[in-house]
């Protein structure tokens, strides 16, 4: 697990979630190359933004720190995942 953890190999699904600030977090983690989806919706204090990104898991810290730039108070999960397929939008 350490070593896992130095090597950064793998995949990270980062769950951002936010009131306000959706559209500018989205465009600064796209504006750094990443891959962005955004879906919206209704949490108990009404409507927010989520925004989703599959990156390589070299790149969290990095995403992080972007959206909490954009929005200090922004909700942020990551999981691990496994592709089934390459193919889509990866950064190198």
């Amino acid at each position: 697990m350490a070593i896992e953890d130095h090597l950064a190999i793998g995949f990270k699904r980062i769950s951002i979630v936010t009131r306000d600030k959706g559209e500018e977090i989205a465009k600064a983690i796209r504006d750094a190359g990443y891959g962005v989806t955004e879906i919206f919706g209704r949490g108990r204090d009404g409507v927010v933004t989520m925004i989703n990104v599959n990156a390589k898991r070299k790149h969290v810290k990095d995403i992080e720190n972007i959206a909490l730039a954009v929005d200090e108070t922004s909700f942020i999960t990551v999981d691990d995942f496994s592709p089934v397929n390459h193919s889509g939008f990866w950064r190198k």
